[in-house]
């Protein structure tokens, strides 16, 4: 895979997945009738919050992978040399998985954290416009 193929990846996957979930909740609200302006204003939380959410993850991902499993795997590379360069990027994924999970994995029933930032959003537009009303 090329250099440019390979770094247009990750912010076309963001792309595609702020995309899909502003689409599956745009869709949820003109089903349930709502106003434009709330459909509208729930599209910009969605964006901010999902896109902002993949963008950090995506971006702790990269380090992730850089610096610990850049590491790891030139400390034992040296050591064994290609079973250390796929340790350490097994660390990278590993810790590029924890940062998502951390983002979009529900323990114990509760909201995730991803949902938890677009319910303050939504509260916080849901406010300006109240004023509006």
């Amino acid at each position: 895979m090329s250099r440019e193929v390979s770094s247009a990846i990750g912010p076309a996957s963001i792309i595609l997945v702020t995309t899909n979930d502003v689409s599956a909740r745009a869709s949820y609200n003109i089903a349930n009738n709502e106003p434009m302006r709330y459909i509208l204003s729930d599209a910009v939380v969605d964006t901010m919050v999902t896109g902002g959410v993949s963008t950090a993850s995506f971006l702790a991902g990269v380090w992730a992978a850089g610096k610990v499993g850049g590491v790891t795997g030139g400390k034992l590379g040296t050591v064994v040399p290609v079973k250390g360069t796929i340790i350490g990027a097994l660390v990278g994924f590993t810790v590029g998985a924890i940062g998502y999970i951390a983002f979009d994995s529900r323990i114990a029933g509760e909201d995730t954290v991803r949902e938890q930032l677009y319910e303050g959003g939504r509260w916080v537009v849901d406010q300006a416009n109240r004023d509006q009303d």
